[in-house]
């Protein structure tokens, strides 16, 4: 409930803090699968990306809606930004 969150700054920064660290963790995990697919040869990848995206649709509105010339940190802490109105992690 955002309304709760922006009348409790230190409750909302705990969570916002907590979404973007275990989303982060979400993030390495999906590029991990995708690099170990990558090993299975060029075909496969193409298939398990198009699986991958349509599987976790969160990842793929991360992956499509961000500057991807920053760190995946800051792709994360961007992403909760504007994800969560509450959140304005730096």
């Amino acid at each position: 409930n955002q309304s709760i969150l922006n009348n409790h700054p230190e409750l909302n920064t705990y969570l916002c803090e907590n979404i973007a660290s275990v989303f982060d963790k979400y993030v390495y995990s999906l590029f991990a699968l995708e690099n170990y697919y990558a090993g299975e040869g060029a075909q496969a990848s193409a298939m398990r990306q198009v699986d991958l995206e349509q599987a976790h649709p969160l990842f793929k509105q991360y992956n499509e809606s961000l500057n991807t010339q920053n760190t995946i940190g800051v792709r994360v802490r961007s992403f909760v930004n504007r994800t969560v109105r509450s959140c304005k992690l730096t």
